[in-house]
Formats: C-alpha cells, structure tokens, sequence
C-alpha cells in the first residue's frame, strides 16, 4: 500500500485522480486543474438543477463492512437518487474529500472507481472538488451534481384523492445494516441481498424519466430517510395529509426474513428506516394503472399503491381495521432513530 505523501502528497493525488477522469468536451470547456471549472449552459428551455449530499464515516458507512469501491459508488447513487427525486438529467459531478492522514492511495483509487461506475452510466462529467486533510480522523465525501430540466417535478404538487404509490420495495436497506451490525442467523440468499441492498444501494433514474414522460405525476420524492419522513416532506409542501395502508407497503422475501428472525414488525423499518431510494410519488386514481403498467413494461420494475392523500393535513397509518396517526418520522441525525433494532 502507498502512502498519499510517498508520491507527493496531495497535488501529485490530484494529477492521478484527474489521469482517470475522462469528461465530454461538447459540456465541459475545463474541468479538473484550475481553481474553477467551466460547463457550457444549458440548452434553451431547461433549467439548471443543484444538489449536494455529504457522507460521514460511521454515521453513513463504515469502513469494516463497506469497502472503499462501496463508498463511491453509495456518494454517487445519493445524489443521483436527489436528481431522479425531481426528473432532472444530472451532467456534471464536483467531488470533496476529507482523508484521513493514514489512507492510502489504493484506497482513494478504488473509491472513485465506485464513483466512476455510477458516472459512466449516466454520462455525469466529474469536473473538480477539493481534497484536504480530515484531522478527526473520519473519511468525508460531499459531492455536488449539477443537472438540467425541462419539466421538473416537485414535492408540492400533490392533491387530495391522488393515490400514494412506490417503487421497489422499502426496507431492505434498514435490514441490511442490522445484519451487518448484529448478524442475525437466516438463509444465506437473503444475507446476501440485505447486505447489497445496504452497501451497493440503487437508484431509480431510469423510472423518474419514465414518469416524467407519462406527463401525469403530481409530485415526487425519494425514500432516502424512511417512508414516513418522505410522505410528510410531500405532504408538508403540498399542504396535504395523507392515509397509508400498512399492509400494502412493499417489502422482501429476504427483509420479511430478517424482521420475523428478531422479532420485529417487517413494516417498521419500511417507514422509518432509510437509504432504500426508491421514489414516492402520487398520481390521480385514474392514471395509476397506465403509470404502473408503463413502469414494469419500461424498466422491469413494480410500482404499488399504499395509501391517497387527503384534504385533513394529518398523516394516518391504517393497520387492518385500525387507525392511528403517524407521528414519528424516520431518519434524523440530530434526534435518536425511532426504530431501534437494538432494542
């Protein structure tokens, strides 16, 4: 392994890093070198879109059970997943990195190979960042994604009698970092997913654009801190409430496995636990089935209702024949996390 200082610290990281970088000349008129990058506009009749995500060390990964391609490519799918939440074309990627003093340049190489997975697919040209030491000691990533669009969709636009629909399942994430923390005993299949599901989590860029196509979503979000945190955030600037039916959350063979191996409520941490990326969006009843059997035909991927919104500017959790009001929101890094595995 080399030391960051045996090649010359952290200009000579730079110039290795940028070696790597390949960018599309038609976008970007200069990238990686100067104090500042310089992208060319978008085309007429698109607007420019901003998003940035920051990732800890052991508050959103942790270095015994991700390795550093993970870590990568976990920054880059945060962000695209925040582009895909509003129907953006994500183009161009600024990356930032406190290291600590003792990581390698391995290390620091395979992490962008994470990056440069996800960055390829989509075409997003990685323009510039900042690099510095981290004297806590903690890895730090923060990127910025810049994108464009000409239609965006946003939380506030959801009405009463809209239905409540989802991608994917939810919850495989929030049972994935239980296994990897607690390593409960169940099927080795299902080991496997929950612990992909949480270090390799995907994003739905490729459905949002569908959607967006389909020209009848009222508004948008992505699962990226529980099920119950993402309908109120719609339901907050929409100035909505809204019912869920508890059991038409969606969830997995393996998450259902984990969850009835400790003793817990499958759809708990559906609602309340995190970092699963798949979209939340309402839609009117009518176009619903139009919606869903575009998705599946499109993508391959299955979108259920779980709940409508409603006039009432409350959010209820209807269990069977009961009903109680949903209070609790999930993932919160300044408050303690509603659904404790551990306890």
């Amino acid at each position: 392994m080399t030391k960051i200082s045996e090649i010359g610290g952290e200009q000579a990281l730079i110039r290795q890093i940028n070696k790597k970088i390949k960018t599309n000349p038609d976008e970007v008129i200069l990238g990686i070198g100067d104090d500042a990058a310089i992208t060319r506009p978008p085309k007429s009749g698109k607007n420019l879109v901003l998003t940035t995500d920051m990732l800890v060390e052991n508050n959103h990964f942790s270095l015994s059970t991700y390795t550093p391609e993970q870590i990568g490519k976990k920054s880059a799918v945060a962000n695209i997943s925040d582009m895909a939440a509003i129907t953006a074309t994500p183009k161009h990627m600024l990356i930032s990195i406190a290291i600590p003093k003792d990581t390698t340049v391995e290390f620091i190489d395979s992490l962008y190979d994470g990056i440069q997975k996800e960055t390829q697919k989509h075409n997003i040209n990685i323009i510039g960042g900042d690099i510095t030491g981290s004297p806590s000691g903690a890895l730090i990533i923060n990127i910025t994604l810049i994108g464009e669009t000409d239609k965006e969709i946003r939380r506030s636009g959801a009405k009463p009698g809209d239905c409540l629909i989802v991608t994917g399942d939810i919850g495989r994430s929030g049972a994935g970092l239980h296994l990897l923390q607690h390593n409960p005993k169940i099927s080795k299949k299902s080991e496997q997913i929950l612990k992909k599901a949480h270090t390799e989590p995907q994003h739905r860029l490729k459905e949002s654009q569908t959607l967006k196509k389909l020209n009848c979503i009222t508004s948008m979000n992505d699962i990226s801190d529980g099920l119950a945190t993402e309908t109120k955030e719609i339901c907050d600037a929409s100035n909505t409430g809204a019912i869920i039916y508890k059991q038409k959350i969606p969830t997995s063979p393996a998450t259902d496995e984990l969850l009835k191996a400790i003793k817990k409520d499958t759809k708990e941490t559906a609602l309340y636990g995190g970092e699963d990326f798949e979209l939340l969006f309402t839609a009117k009843q009518q176009d619903t089935k139009k919606i869903i059997d575009t998705l599946k035909k499109q993508t391959g991927t299955i979108a259920t209702i779980i709940g409508k919104i409603t006039e009432e500017k409350q959010i209820y959790l209807i269990d069977k024949n009961k009903k109680t009001q949903l209070k609790k929101t999930g993932y919160d890094h300044f408050k303690q996390n509603p659904y404790d595995y551990k306890k």
